[in-house]
């Protein structure tokens, strides 16, 4: 049996805060230069969720992780994130409109 390489543009190493691609997506949604590279829906029937990534990455419930405070945000760099754990996420600020 030979190999198979399976490219898929949304596995591009999103698992650690290195990815500067992933990093822009999760700063500036649909409108990243990057975001057509990730297969993500931008309009998914949950209206609540447009135009948002939602990731699954929390150890607890959402509510546990924000009492305890083991989620902080964070301004380096002319960027916010969300720290977690061990993980930074990009985080776009929110809009003066929204």
């Amino acid at each position: 049996m030979g190999h198979i390489l399976d490219f898929v543009p949304n596995h591009m190493g999103v698992g650690t805060d290195e990815n500067a691609w992933w990093q822009d997506v999760l700063e500036n949604g649909p409108s990243s230069r990057y975001a057509s590279y990730f297969d993500i829906d931008w309009d998914p029937l949950k209206t609540d969720l447009h135009a948002k990534v939602l990731l699954p990455v929390l150890g607890e419930q959402f509510g546990e992780v924000l009492e305890i405070g083991k989620l902080a945000l964070e301004f380096a760099e002319g960027t916010f994130f969300v720290r977690y754990a061990n993980r930074r996420f990009s985080r776009r600020p929110p809009s003066r409109s929204g």
